[in-house]
């Protein structure tokens, strides 16, 4: 059984991704902010309880050690190695657990950064936070580190510590996704605030191809590869995207969009809502494993996205009203060419504002769950 875990603002929903139906809910008494599976482990990052960890799928928990923060933000598993596991923390620190997740050491460092000083999350100006870490796949001793907001820097792991690398010209300083694969090593893939972006050499410069992209707010990012004429495979990008933070989270007025080549291409016809209404939030490629089974024998994309129905905003600042709410999901098996519904979790009302921190090997066609944000997901074979 393919199980996904997929968290909420306020809980874990443990889902068997094969019959698409769902398993178990465990609710939390804090807000959960990101989720990753690792060997027998299970690892959901907490705003105010720390790093949570079960190794009986999801029936019973114990925070980690080491981690002195109670916000954690972000959550990324080695691609070389199941025991290693990062985490991001608000404020902004990194850590390394050698035993998959039970404990953690510091990565020190990060806030020496000359940049530093500029760093600053908007909702609460006063501090900053690890969204996303990603490990180079041919480089696993590389890791991306994004600041929300103010860098996207790298750290490097050696023998004798951690060597960091400040952000440099053309990085994006709002990066909300980071999306890398095994197939294209120095290869990395950015959906930030401040527009999309990519790299081709480890991260030491960035191109930022914008043709036909028309919203430039980015909030995630997913790659398949596509066997081009050529012979030689080619990533196939897909992108959310909106005009502006607030179409993307209030008001919901989102768009999917699709890269092979030079130019974007907006998917209004792959039998997924976008426009205004909607939201796109959480998307993951996975490659080639033995994971995607049957799906795909190229790769597999999972995107998933939230749908609101209803006036653009029924009062000023708000979302649309959660009576008029669709939830559901989409997923593609032939890399965005053709998406199809996914499991649907049950609606839970009064939930508050769900952000997706970090997403594991696929999101197998689990829904996200409101118009605010999408979940966080990960995947276990």
């Amino acid at each position: 059984m393919t199980t996904a875990y997929v968290v909420y603002e306020d809980a874990l929903f443990v889902v068997d991704a094969d019959r698409e139906s769902m398993v178990r809910e465990r609710p939390f008494d804090s807000r959960t902010e990101c989720v990753a599976v690792t060997g027998g482990a299970v690892l959901v990052g907490t705003f105010e309880d720390g790093l949570q960890r079960s190794t009986d799928g999801g029936e019973s928990w114990a925070r980690a050690d080491g981690i002195e923060q109670d916000a954690v933000t972000s959550i990324a598993v080695a691609p070389d190695d199941p025991e290693t596991v990062y985490a991001g923390t608000e404020p902004s620190r990194v850590y390394r657990s050698t035993d998959a997740g039970e404990t953690f050491e510091p990565l020190d460092g990060l806030t020496t950064l000359p940049s530093s000083d500029e760093w600053s999350f908007p909702p609460r100006p006063d501090t900053h936070h690890v969204r996303w870490i990603e490990p180079d796949p041919g480089d696993p001793d590389l890791l991306h580190v994004a600041v929300e907001a103010g860098a996207l820097v790298r750290a490097r792991l050696g023998a004798d510590g951690v060597e960091w690398t400040d952000r440099v010209p053309g990085a994006r300083l709002d990066t909300h996704t980071i999306t890398t694969h095994p197939d294209r090593p120095g290869h990395a893939w950015v959906a930030a605030g401040d527009g999309y972006a990519e790299t081709t050499d480890a991260g030491e410069s960035w191109q930022h191809p914008q043709a036909g992209l028309d919203h430039t707010y980015c909030w995630s990012v997913a790659v398949g590869l596509e066997k081009a004429s050529s012979g030689r495979p080619t990533p196939r990008v897909l992108l959310s995207a909106a005009t502006s933070a607030r179409e993307a989270h209030r008001v919901g007025e989102s768009y999917l969009y699709r890269r092979e080549g030079d130019t974007w291409e907006r998917l209004d016809d792959r039998g997924i809502p976008t426009g205004e209404g909607c939201t796109g939030r959480c998307s993951n490629a996975v490659p080639t494993r033995p994971r995607c089974g049957p799906r795909t024998t190229t790769g597999c994309i999972g995107l998933t996205t939230a749908a609101t129905l209803g006036p653009k905003s029924p009062l000023p600042g708000r979302s649309p009203s959660a009576s008029r709410r669709v939830v559901g999901s989409r997923s593609s098996t032939d890399r965005g060419e053709h998406l199809r519904p996914g499991v649907q979790v049950p609606e839970r009302d009064q939930r508050r504002r769900c952000t997706n921190r970090s997403c594991g090997s696929n999101t197998a066609g689990v829904p996200t769950h409101r118009p605010a944000n999408c979940s966080a997901s990960a995947v276990s074979p």
